[in-house]
């Protein structure tokens, strides 16, 4: 397959997971993956484990930037749950609770005094800063 035409599919796809329906949108991903006949081949399901591996490195990488690292860590979810229906379900109920989760602090948020978003803004900063002091002394401790 030329890469054009990899390029043309991977964009197809993205674009059907954004159409996809908030809390089945893993799950639509799961069954186009499993419908499709060349998608299932061992060598289109150990690629989409490798590259997972790779975006899941990547993202520990970023964990010093945050926004970064979500995108892989979405990446290789996504991509993790194209193999597994039982963690598409389990990410489809964490989307719909977090786009709540999410939009219940943006109200609070925007409410705030400007010495309140400040103080919000730092205290995300020391939990993002602790977040990876964590994952470092976790991984340093392994062996």
């Amino acid at each position: 397959m030329g890469r054009m035409k990899k390029v043309s599919r991977f964009m197809q796809e993205w674009c059907a997971l954004k159409r996809s329906e908030p809390g089945h949108r893993f799950q639509d991903r799961h069954e186009r993956i499993k419908k499709s006949g060349d998608e299932n081949g061992v060598g289109a399901r150990v690629l989409r484990l490798v590259i997972a591996a790779v975006s899941f490195v990547i993202g520990m990488a970023l964990t010093v930037i945050p926004g970064p690292a979500v995108a892989f860590f979405l990446i290789t979810a996504a991509l993790l749950a194209s193999e597994s229906l039982r963690l598409a379900r389990w990410l489809d109920i964490g989307e719909v609770w977090g786009r709540k989760v999410w939009n219940w602090a943006h109200r609070i948020f925007i409410k705030l005094p400007l010495a309140g978003k400040i103080t919000a803004v730092w205290i995300g900063f020391l939990m993002a800063a602790a977040g990876v002091w964590l994952t470092y002394t976790t991984f340093m401790n392994l062996n």
